[in-house]
């Protein structure tokens, strides 16, 4: 808690003297070894001793870079966002709004122990505030790195053998991305002091390159070696969230609004149907046309695709497409047509983009033109961040069957954008007709894979 004080105390005192300046370029400060990046981490639950949980790294206005294990509590449980408040260097504290993960934290072997943070609101760009720059994938940079506990001083990157070797003798297990700095020394004090990033120079910038999970030394004040987590192969997924929730109109958005220029028309009665179909010429699920020359489905259901057909709309034009190229993210997979689709099919369809902090119920229906095929009073809730729950209800007066395919979209109320898509079919027995029984599964928020969508379907690089 002295060690917090006096830290704000100092930043306090940097603030009546020094006059804010707006900087939006990236990686730039005159403060050395003032990191105007570095931010910390507090759990308010234990304000104000043990307030101080984590570092972590400015990217942008909008986000920061720490590690994933900061987010979870001693028996690895998630601790409750609200928990949590981001302090900036100009004393400013932000909430966090939403925490997103390339691959789920394993409390067990440490493996992808990384974590963005989005934050409440913007923050201000100022001489004690600044965003670190991100380096290009494969960019070769400079071995003498610097960490928040080195000062003016910099480490060297030790050799990947040495740094796996350390890391099991600390830790009795190796974990994923390793980087480490310094000299290792057995006997040394092991100290907690993760979240802080790994700074380098390189062309008159200075860039992230790992984040500190750990340190020894000879005391807490005086450390002589770091591990952390390299961020080289979490650059791109790391540009992808950045981009997408700091825009203030998503690229799919954008996107949909250029494509659908007959938008306020009212949607069809049934929408129209895109099929996915197999060597067989049967038809094996469905898809939603999000593009000119993109259709979304399940992975399997696109593993197992030769063909596409569209029927287009009330005017019953149709057409055949081929599998170009298929993408794949988790339980999704985006199909690349041959060739375009004509102008104003009315099978495109818009995705919902919008960034909502809390939950909502909606009702919807499924509905298109494959054989009139018709489900009503689709209970759906709308968690950030989590799968969709899908309740229906198997009436006794309806069509005992299958009323979908895999692959079907869920469409929200606002639009009729792709909210969900679903993996399984619904699909009611006899006895659930008998004693009309509603029924839960859950289906995919497309939401969460937005990112990913927009950087395969528009071309980000």
């Amino acid at each position: 808690m002295k060690t917090l004080s006096l830290w704000i105390i100092h930043i306090l005192n940097i603030v009546l003297i020094e006059t804010a300046v707006l900087d939006d370029s990236c990686g730039q400060t005159n403060l050395s070894p003032f990191w105007k990046w570095n931010v910390q981490l507090l759990n308010i639950q234990y304000q104000p001793v043990h307030a101080l949980r984590c570092g972590g790294t400015l990217l942008n206005k909008l986000f920061v870079a720490t590690i994933a294990h900061c987010l979870y509590d001693i028996n690895g449980d998630p601790i409750d966002k609200n928990q949590l408040q981001i302090l900036l260097a100009d004393g400013n504290r932000h909430s966090i709004s939403r925490t997103f993960q390339p691959e789920p934290f394993d409390v067990e072997q440490l493996n992808n122990d990384y974590a963005l943070l989005l934050l409440d609101q913007e923050v201000t760009f100022n001489n004690l505030v600044g965003a670190i720059c991100l380096p290009e994938t494969n960019t070769i940079l400079p071995q003498n790195v610097y960490t928040t506990m080195s000062g003016d001083s910099s480490f060297s990157a030790t050799d990947g053998s040495t740094c796996l070797r350390n890391m099991h003798t600390l830790f009795r297990m190796i974990y994923s991305d390793a980087i480490c700095l310094g000299d290792f020394d057995e006997t040394h004090e092991y100290h907690r002091n993760a979240g802080g990033g790994m700074y380098v120079a390189h062309n008159s910038s200075w860039y992230l390159m790992g984040i500190v999970m750990y340190a020894t030394g000879p005391s807490k004040v005086h450390v002589t070696y770091v591990g952390g987590v390299q961020l080289e192969r979490h650059l791109n997924w790391t540009r992808r969230i950045v981009r997408h929730y700091s825009e203030n109109m998503s690229l799919s958005e954008k996107n949909c609004q250029n494509n659908l220029r007959d938008s306020n028309n009212e949607p069809p009665e049934f929408h129209p149907t895109v099929n996915l179909v197999n060597q067989g010429s049967w038809t094996i699920c469905h898809a939603s046309l999000i593009s000119p020359g993109y259709v979304l489905t399940t992975r399997e259901c696109a593993m197992s695709a030769n063909r596409v057909f569209i029927h287009h709309g009330n005017d019953g034009g149709s057409d055949w497409f081929t599998v170009k190229a298929v993408s794949t993210e988790g339980p999704l997979a985006l199909i690349a047509l041959d060739r375009d689709v004509r102008e104003n099919s009315e099978a495109l369809s818009c995705l919902y983009t919008s960034i909502t902090p809390a939950s909502f119920n909606f009702t919807t229906r499924i509905a298109h033109d494959n054989s009139f095929a018709r489900l009503e009073g689709i209970q759906v809730q709308y968690q950030v961040g989590k799968p969709l729950k899908v309740q229906y209800y198997c009436s006794r007066y309806r069509y005992r069957g299958h009323f979908t395919s895999r692959g079907d979209a869920l469409f929200s109320n606002e639009n009729r954008k792709v909210i969900g898509i679903l993996i399984n079919v619904l699909h009611c027995e006899s006895f659930d007709y008998f004693y009309e029984r509603m029924k839960t599964v859950e289906a995919v928020n497309v939401e969460n894979y937005l990112p990913w969508i927009e950087e395969v379907v528009w071309g980000l690089k």
